[in-house]
This record gives C-alpha cells, sequence and structure tokens, in this order.
C-alpha cells in the first residue's frame, strides 16, 4: 500500500507500478477524482477505483455510471472500506457485467 497527496505522482506510479486497486477522493486541488480514474483506466481499464467523499452521495451515481467500484463518505468508516476493498480485490471482471458498487450513506 502507498499513498501520496499528489495526482501526478499518483499516475506516475500508476504508470511504472502494479496496484490491484486505486482510494481516491473525488475533490482534489491538481485534478478531480473522475479525471485520475479516467487516466488511470487508460492505463489498466480493469482497474478499481473506489472514491471516499466529503460531499455524501452528490457525486455517487455519476462515478458510479462512469465505472468507479464504490463510494464512501467522510467521515470513512474503516469496516466499510475493508468490505469495499475486498469486493474490489476478489471480485473479477466478467464481460458485459458490472462490478459491485458498495455505497455508503
Amino acid at each position: 500500500m502507498e499513498g501520496t497527496a499528489s495526482v501526478q505522482e499518483a499516475l506516475q506510479w500508476l504508470a511504472n507500478r502494479h496496484y490491484d486497486v486505486v482510494i481516491s477522493d473525488i475533490k482534489m486541488p491538481e485534478m478531480s477524482g473522475i479525471a485520475l480514474m479516467q487516466r488511470a483506466r487508460a492505463l489498466r481499464p480493469n482497474l478499481p477505483v473506489i472514491f471516499i467523499t466529503a460531499y455524501g452521495q452528490e457525486y455517487a451515481d455519476d462515478v458510479l455510471k462512469l465505472g468507479a467500484f464504490g463510494v464512501l463518505d467522510k467521515p470513512l468508516n474503516s469496516q466499510l472500506l475493508l468490505e469495499a476493498l475486498q469486493l474490489a480485490l476478489h471480485e473479477k471482471p466478467a464481460k458485459n457485467s458490472s462490478p459491485g458498487h458498495p455505497k455508503s450513506s
């Protein structure tokens, strides 16, 4: 597990290293989490992305439609995060099916 506050550094890491899942905020200063997800997916199309947001479910439906694996609310519930990670790591994407989409409320 690695973390960075820099979107550009995260993109460099994604281009040069293997990750099983990305956890990102939706609203960030350098780039939106949605743009980060789109760029990450250009590198790895099946990479699960879980968003964490302080904006409640305001963005949840939109990011899920764009392919996010899940959206969790701040303050973060660590049990929900663990459950979302377990689902993301163990669920195999099948052709013409969508992944599980844990939503917190």
